[in-house]
């Protein structure tokens, strides 16, 4: 759908004499006139999102500007081409008339559609040759602001998708950090149980071998006492 904006022509003139010195694409196009459906030879200039043209590259006087918001562009393959060409073939009428026909299939159109998907205007154009064509075409469907603004959007959401894939990675970086930790911990306090309970039977053990000696001191005194008694008794 072509938007609603309006040029004054003193605006025109200065964007179109703007638009010789900074452009995306320039050159000659054949242009199918609305009126008579004749190919016009016009130079064309594209600009930010106007098309301009001019009755040649040296004209100062702009003929035309075309607004490209909300226009379509597309290459087409013109049927009077293929109509002459198999009327060619058929009449075997010479080569090089063939070879003008087909330069008629080097052609693309600019359309502009309604609410409901009609097309309420359409603009053809002819370059002389396939990649003339092909650049034509990829420089006009990239030249609305709205395109621009599309890959404007894409190109945000790339960094915010990156940022979602760091975030995630940060928070599972974190969580990693806190389950070292927690294991670090209880690792430690097994560590310290370890310890304890290696001097607590160190000192279970001593008590253990302390006690076998004094059994055995007490065993060997009781021993001493009684063989004591027992010598005294003979002395009487």
């Amino acid at each position: 759908m072509q938007k609603g904006i309006r040029f004054n022509e003193t605006q025109l003139q200065y964007l179109a004499a703007k638009s010789r010195r900074e452009n995306t694409i320039s050159g000659y196009l054949h242009k199918r006139s609305s009126d008579t459906g004749k190919w016009q030879l016009r130079y064309f200039v594209l600009y930010q999102n106007l098309l301009f043209h001019f009755e040649s590259e040296s004209a100062q006087k702009l003929s035309g500007a075309t607004l490209l918001e909300g226009s379509y562009c597309e290459r087409v393959l013109n049927p009077a081409a293929l109509k002459a060409v198999k009327d060619t073939e058929k009449q075997s009428l010479p080569k090089h008339w063939a070879g003008l026909f087909h330069k008629l299939e080097y052609c693309f159109t600019i359309t502009y559609k309604s609410q409901k998907n009609e097309i309420t205007r359409q603009i053809d154009f002819r370059s002389d040759t396939e990649a003339e064509c092909n650049a034509w075409i990829d420089h006009v469907k990239r030249a609305p602001y709205s395109k621009v603004l599309e890959q404007r959007e894409e190109l945000e959401q790339k960094p915010l998708h990156l940022l979602q894939i760091l975030e995630s990675e940060r928070q599972a970086k974190w969580h990693y950090v806190q389950q070292t930790e927690e294991l670090a911990t209880s690792v430690k306090e097994l560590r310290a149980e370890l310890q304890k309970y290696k001097k607590e039977r160190v000192s279970t053990t001593k008590v253990d071998e302390e006690t076998d000696e004094i059994k055995k001191i007490k065993k060997g005194t009781l021993i001493e006492k009684i063989v004591t008694a027992g010598i005294d008794c003979l002395c009487f």
